[in-house]
């Protein structure tokens, strides 16, 4: 499966004027069911900070995740 690309270039300096993402991402989700999302405002630090944070969130013990659930919000 080819995971689609979203570049947020456009959308995030001004040069499209449109800022609305629902047009772009509603098809490709319905499609695939994931994105890739390409934003030219995160460095690779940001990437590898993010990817350690979620390293470290799911090194910890089930009980600890299962206090972060939020059923009233359907897990979100």
């Amino acid at each position: 499966m080819d995971i689609p690309v979203i570049d947020l270039t456009p959308y995030v300096d001004g040069v499209s004027g449109e800022f609305c993402l629902d047009g772009v991402l509603n098809p490709e989700l319905e499609k695939t069911g994931v994105l890739l999302v390409k934003d030219p405002r995160c460095s690779a630090e940001d990437d590898d900070r993010f990817i350690s944070m979620m390293e470290k969130y799911f090194e910890m013990p089930d009980e600890f995740k299962r206090l972060q659930a939020r059923p009233h919000l359907h897990y979100q």
